[in-house]
């Protein structure tokens, strides 16, 4: 069954309402990691942790609704996203947050919680729509919407969670990991989209012209240098032609600290 951006699908029994392959491309990045707590922030029908249970992790969920959940070997605790999370700071080895941090009041809240609540040397993984691939590009340059949001929101109909109130882009999402003591190391997507490249064929010429021109006029040393990193995987393909983003990021044991 689809439903816009999603597909509700089952995962080992359990409905799993993700994209296709997402779950596949996150366990393997977990898969790389020392075996530990992983806690799932927003882990709907609990689906993704049963099969990180399968891989050797001990797993906790958080969920607005911890009702939804359809792994009875999966402890599943209620919790809020627009406040700090109910976990001990370092408590998990790592931390998993899918399709999630779109649907909340304030992303950064969300992923300052996610680093705080991993471990040092842990791993944090967040997926959410790609806005900054072309066809969703293209939509929202034509509408005024982008693919995941394509209409406006019922305000009248009382549920906010599941409306993508905040789409997030890749420089702001590493900017958040960044801020929140977060290494990014990884991005990449769950599938490459036909009609992305279609509309690439098109605009693919633009995209190489004017990025660069957009960062050239950094004037701090460090920065231009991290811009260097972001050019490169913006004209990339999987930010132009991927479904979903999905970024990792290692925990620092100082928090960085940017200046005022």
């Amino acid at each position: 069954m689809k439903d816009g951006f999603y597909r509700c699908q089952a995962a080992d029994g359990a409905r799993a309402y993700n994209c296709s392959g997402e779950y596949e491309r996150v366990l393997e990045l977990l898969a790389r990691e020392r075996r530990g707590l992983v806690v799932d922030v927003g882990c709907w029908s609990g689906a993704f942790l049963r099969l990180a249970l399968r891989e050797g992790f001990t797993a906790l969920g958080l969920d607005g609704d911890p009702g939804l959940n359809e792994c009875q070997e999966v402890p599943v605790r209620q919790a809020r996203f627009d406040r700090p999370l109910q976990l001990d700071d370092g408590s998990a080895d790592h931390v998993v947050c899918l399709q999630t941090v779109e649907h909340v009041e304030n992303p950064f809240l969300l992923v300052r919680e996610l680093a705080r609540i991993v471990r040092p040397g842990g791993l944090v993984v967040v997926s959410t729509p790609n806005i900054l691939e072309y066809w969703t590009r293209l939509r929202f340059l034509i509408t005024g919407f982008h693919e995941a949001c394509p209409r406006p929101h019922r305000a009248h109909d009382g549920v906010r969670f599941f409306h993508h109130i905040n789409l997030i882009e890749y420089p702001r999402l590493a900017y958040a990991f960044e801020v929140a003591g977060l290494d990014v190391e990884t991005v990449c997507t769950n599938r490459y989209r036909k009609s992305a490249a279609w509309a690439g064929a098109v605009l693919y010429l633009l995209t190489r012209l004017w990025t660069p021109r957009a960062l050239r006029d950094e004037d701090d040393p460090l920065q231009r240098e991290r811009n260097k990193i972001h050019l490169a995987r913006m004209v990339g393909p999987t930010l132009l032609l991927g479904r979903t983003l999905i970024m990792t990021g290692r925990k620092r044991s100082a928090r960085f600290e940017a200046a005022p």
